[in-house]
């Protein structure tokens, strides 16, 4: 794989918001992201040809303060 190809994959998270404030409301969110296995070859200094498997994978977390216009 090259580094200009596109990998899919799959994320799955969640949230909450807590309005604290007729006008405010606070939040936070977590999402986990995973595009599966890279493999990877190349030449190393000890070995004639090396190949390595890395997971491609993240973590986000979101914090996040809103102020609602017009609030009743």
């Amino acid at each position: 794989m090259s580094g200009d190809e596109t990998m899919f994959g799959w994320t799955v998270g969640g949230g909450v918001e807590w309005a604290y404030a007729a006008n405010w409301i606070a939040k936070v969110e977590y999402a986990y992201f995973d595009f599966g296995t890279l493999d990877t070859a190349g030449v190393s200094t000890f070995a004639a040809h090396e190949t390595q498997s890395i997971d491609v994978t993240a973590h986000t977390v979101k914090v996040g303060l809103n102020y609602r216009w017009n609030a009743r």
